[in-house]
């Protein structure tokens, strides 16, 4: 992508040499108890997650809504999906070990209405804190970021610290940790 016109690096680093991170945030409420579903905003869109299935997963949607859309000029009568993740837990009987495994999916909410615009496919496992750390510093290393871009820029690659380090990353994660 170095080579393309458009490619636009965020941050200090050096197109091609040097990796980034973003920090992402939602803020959701319980906002019907009976069923566990929660709401909330992302950074203008409106979100719902739900636990589904047998009750070791969580169907988690983001929603471009109508009044938004429309501040863009398009003529939108509801809420369109812009984001749909399935978040499925499990667990190997014979060793413990749990599994968390996230699919998701994209769509365009503007111009070519439900197309896909992306999928991704997660497979997380469950660590202590120390292996937490430990396995996030040696990504760090491996992809060469700086410590000034480190937790510094959100999903639309805006500043939310004044200056990046691993100290704003664990900031950002305790943090997330204690709701």
């Amino acid at each position: 992508m170095c080579d393309r016109t458009n490619a636009a690096v965020v941050g200090d680093g050096v197109c091609g040499v040097n990796g980034n991170t973003k920090i992402f945030e939602a803020d959701q409420a319980a906002t019907t108890c009976s069923d566990g579903g929660i709401e909330g905003p992302y950074q203008g869109f409106s979100t719902n997650t739900e636990l589904v299935g047998a009750d070791n997963a969580l169907l988690y949607q983001v929603f471009a809504p109508a009044s938004l859309l429309a501040s863009f000029g398009i003529d939108a009568t509801e809420d369109r999906l812009f984001q749909s993740q399935l978040t499925t837990i499990t667990k190997n009987p014979s060793t413990g070990q749990v599994y968390r495994t996230r699919t998701a999916q994209s769509f365009d909410a503007f111009v070519f209405v439900g197309e896909t615009t992306s999928a991704s496919y997660y497979r997380e496992r469950k660590v202590t804190e120390s292996e937490f750390y430990t396995e996030l510093n040696e990504t760090i290393t491996e992809y060469g970021i700086l410590d000034n871009d480190l937790c510094k820029w959100d999903s639309n690659n805006r500043n939310v610290t004044t200056t990046g380090s691993i100290d704003a990353c664990i900031s950002h994660l305790e943090e997330s940790f204690e709701l």
